[in-house]
């Protein structure tokens, strides 16, 4: 990186020019040095059409903490705030310090706002420039910046993007996949969605969700599960949900969604993958899985069970929730229903498992339905962790022995009853022979 600086006497400020520069080099990961409280107006401050950094003056302007970073530098560096708030400016960002110490005292000491403009060369060709100001309010460094491209750039780059986007909607078309990306409660939707959807474009699509527009009745509860998901703040969730397109024709799509948030929880931007799964419109089953799951759709005493310790990413055949008694809508994956195996030691079998202290688990045990001890079944389950392509996975069978265990206990009752009978003639019989015997 080499900084050349100018001073223009007419326009009164100074001209910085930063030759080859990664935005990614500029950040380092360091502990920081003290907690900063949040930024009050954050999403206000994200629809401006400019960046603003704000930092803590440290040891009377000799360093500074870095106490928040605008959306444009968040992206070029590939960092999020979390990783650099409460960091002094020095460690966790030498280039930028070198850049801008000087000013940053000066602003300071004085409280006379400076101006800059800052030049970003590659290869020798000026790429972008920013209109940089640095105010000094409220006991902190502020800096205002506004981006902008050269006509060279921005040629380059549209005509990049032109390419790239034909490029990528041949391949969308080819995989029948598409994506969206959620920005400020916005949607942009590649030209792949609506390949799958069948439809064109409309004015009013980047406000609404069209995907779970078209899902079809019995599928609203999933994505009201997918929602709840969502906004809890996972990073990244899977869910197969049918749709019905405008010309009637029922689509199973693959979504995966990958969510970045900012350190209060909130969303910074979704990108999701579609994929249209419909091997055929006339099936009803698209994946795998449901192969396997429909084996068991009539049973009502055994269950299979696919991925039951991902808390996410389960499902489980109609016999489960016979089982267990609960009802398939409302239920989660949770590790409470533990809690109502009566045997302890099969209940801290279920944590190792839970804990990969172990990756196989099979017990026979005795369940409370509900938590209710009046209501008991007696229950066999296998369960098994395993690893494919280099992920990990777990299958598990659920049996309501119930009725077995009552026969077995029957029948050894019978036995036990036949056995004492059989004693009891051949006492008698035994005796009948002494008293013969006792005449001869």
């Amino acid at each position: 990186m080499k900084i050349q600086r100018e001073y223009w006497k007419l326009e009164d400020l100074e001209e910085i020019s930063i030759y080859d520069i990664s935005e990614r080099e500029l950040f380092k990961y360091v502990d920081p040095v003290t907690e900063v409280p949040p930024i009050p107006f954050k999403n206000t401050l994200r629809s401006l059409p400019c960046d603003m950094d704000v930092f803590i003056p440290y040891n009377d302007g000799e360093d500074f903490i870095i106490h928040m970073l605008g959306l444009t530098a968040l992206e070029r560096g590939n960092i999020r705030l979390k990783d650099v708030e409460g960091r002094l400016l020095s460690e966790c960002s030498p280039g930028f310090h070198s850049i801008f110490h000087k000013a940053f005292y000066e602003v300071y000491k004085t409280e006379k706002p400076k101006k800059f403009r800052v030049n970003y060369y590659e290869n020798d060709k000026l790429a972008r420039l920013s209109n940089v100001k640095i105010l000094y309010d409220m006991g902190k460094i502020i800096l205002i910046s506004e981006l902008k491209y050269t006509n060279e750039t921005k040629f380059l780059e549209e005509n990049f993007k032109n390419y790239d986007e034909n490029k990528a909607n041949l391949i969308e078309y080819f995989s029948q996949t598409g994506s969206y990306y959620k920005i400020n409660d916005k949607y942009s939707w590649t030209q792949g969605v609506y390949n799958i959807i069948n439809r064109s474009r409309e004015e009013n699509d980047e406000y609404y969700n069209i995907i779970f527009d078209l899902t079809i009745a019995e599928d609203r509860p999933l994505i009201d599960k997918i929602q709840k998901k969502l906004d809890s703040g996972v990073s990244a969730y899977e869910s197969v949900i049918r749709i019905k397109t405008h010309d009637g024709i029922l689509k199973y799509l693959d979504l995966n969604f990958y969510s970045k948030f900012d350190e209060n929880n909130e969303l910074i931007s979704r990108y999701t993958l579609i994929k249209d799964i419909t091997k055929n419109s006339n099936k009803q089953i698209t994946r795998p899985v449901d192969f396997l799951l429909n084996g068991f759709k009539k049973s009502k005493k055994q269950a299979l069970l696919v991925e039951p310790l991902n808390q996410k990413q389960y499902e489980y055949s109609e016999g489960f929730y016979d089982i267990v008694e609960e009802d398939k809508e409302t239920y989660s994956n949770r590790k409470a229903i533990i809690e109502n195996i009566v045997e302890q030691e099969t209940v801290e079998n279920f944590r190792r498992l839970l804990n990969r202290e172990i990756s196989e688990l099979e017990e026979t045990f005795t369940y409370n339905v509900k938590g209710n001890p009046e209501n008991q079944k007696i229950c066999e389950i296998y369960f098994e962790v395993f690893e494919f392509g280099q992920e990990e996975h777990s299958i598990g069978f659920l049996t309501d022995i119930s009725e077995e265990r009552s026969k077995q206990i029957a029948l050894q009752e019978a036995n036990e009853h036949q056995t004492v009978l059989i004693k009891e003639v051949h006492h008698r019989v035994k005796n009948n022979l002494q008293i013969l015997n006792s005449f001869l």
